[in-house]
């Protein structure tokens, strides 16, 4: 049976494994280790509910930990394109900007 302490344990390896890979800070090491253990236990309920059991076999910990590790690098990722996609912005207004007073 998994236990509640090892789905933290998991949620909190796996929020710092992703904030080591990905070596962007966005919110921060609390933040990571947070969302880990959301997704660590959204993954057990969801489990849970499919298996309809309220005991966790081992077998189920990779499925655990992906999730756990899924919720913070997917946040990770969203950050990085928002962070892209606005210093692309500013680099065509001012292009423009440039453009426009060359006229």
């Amino acid at each position: 049976m998994l236990s509640a302490s090892i789905t933290v344990g998991l949620g909190v390896f796996a929020g710092l494994l992703v904030r080591r890979l990905t070596s962007s800070p966005a919110f921060g090491t609390l933040a990571d280790v947070l969302l880990g253990v959301t997704g660590a236990f959204a993954a057990r309920v969801l489990t849970d509910l499919v298996f309809r059991t309220n005991s966790l076999s081992a077998a189920a910990v990779p499925l655990v930990l992906g999730s756990a590790a899924g919720l913070p690098a997917w946040i990770h990722i969203e950050m990085e394109r928002r962070k892209e996609d606005a210093s692309a912005r500013r680099i065509s207004k001012l292009q423009s900007r440039k453009h426009g007073s060359q006229d």
